[in-house]
This record gives structure tokens, sequence and C-alpha cells, in this order.
């Protein structure tokens, strides 16, 4: 949604809601695969940088405190993998969460697979 103001908070959730839907499917019916999600990423980042190792283990070391300068909501480089959740959420107006939250909700199932919590 940040990326593309034309569309409504509601378009945005349903995306989610898709991929999300299509990620399930991947999970369930392809023989090799290696998830984790952004916070899994982020917020545990050795062992999911071991997880990403052990299943190519070609690729080597990853080095997890480079400087990162693609586009991000801070507009400036960022040092190691970081999180940005609570600040692109601390962004959205309170009727943009509700929403969203609104949305998700009619599909809680969806939300509750990948481990995510709605918010009120």
């Amino acid at each position: 949604m940040r990326r593309n103001y034309s569309d409504s908070p509601t378009v945005c959730a349903e995306f989610w809601l898709k991929c999300a839907k299509f990620q399930i499917h991947n999970l369930k019916h392809l023989k090799n695969t290696c998830f984790f999600r952004y916070e899994d990423l982020t917020d545990d980042t050795e062992k999911t940088i071991e997880k990403i190792q052990s299943f190519i283990p070609e690729i080597g070391y990853l080095n997890k405190d480079k400087t990162f300068t693609a586009h991000n909501i801070t507009k400036k480089p960022i040092e190691g993998i970081v999180n940005l959740n609570n600040l692109k959420i601390s962004l959205l107006k309170q009727e943009v969460i509700d929403e969203i939250t609104k949305t998700l909700q009619k599909e809680k199932e969806i939300v509750n697979y990948f481990n995510y919590e709605l918010i009120n």
C-alpha cells in the first residue's frame, strides 16, 4: 500500500490474502521448500540464515551486518537486517489499520496460518 497510493487498504489487504493463499498452497504441495517470514529473518536472523544455508549449502556465507542501500521507508541506508514493521505501522492512520483489520478478519485462518495477529 505504501508504494501504490492509488490502492485502498481493502484492495491491499485482499491482495495480501490472495498471495498468502498461494503461499499456503505452495507449502502444502511443493516438496522442496524453505519457508520463513520477514519477521523470522529480521527478528531471528541467525536461525533463518542457518535455515537458508541448510537448504542451499552452495550459498555460502551470508552477511547479516551488511549495509543495505535499497529503497526503504527510512530513506537512508540500513545497517544489518532490521525489522521495519513497527515504523511502517506507526505511520498508518487508525482508520487505515481498522480497514485492513476488517478485511483480514474475514479470513482470520489465513492470518493465523502465518502466526500473525490482527491489530485492533
